[in-house]
């Protein structure tokens, strides 16, 4: 997974932090300090909690009556979160924007696949 995260660093300036998690391993890197940006602790909680959990619900909404789960985006504060489901966990990518780029969730979503496959809608 490093070359995935590496990858993903490198594609934009805006791109502050990546964290893949897959079946349970989890691993983190950021670029600097951001500022606002929440400890290591919480994103290690947020990772392994709070985004499967999300995955989890909008997954089972796409089973009632959607299409697949492709990507989530969350805002938080001065960030973005682009979350990218894969086999086994997900890809949580923390933009510093003020707006999310659809070239830059195109670019992030096509580095994802062409590491791990094509995003999964599962968790």
């Amino acid at each position: 997974m490093d070359e995935l995260i590496d990858e993903l660093l490198a594609s934009s300036p805006l791109v502050r932090y990546v964290a893949v998690l897959q079946d349970a391993a989890l691993t983190v890197r950021s670029r600097g300090e951001a500022a606002g940006a929440a400890s290591g602790n919480a994103d290690e909680r947020e990772e392994r909690l709070v985004v499967p959990g999300a995955l989890k619900l909008l997954s089972e909404r796409q089973e009632v009556d959607r299409g697949e789960l492709r990507f989530l985006v969350a805002r938080y504060g001065e960030f973005f979160r682009l979350v990218v489901p894969i086999r086994g966990g997900h890809v949580s990518i923390l933009l510093e924007t003020f707006m999310v780029p659809p070239e830059q969730v195109r670019e992030a979503t096509r580095i994802v696949s062409k590491w791990v496959g094509r995003p999964s809608g599962g968790v």
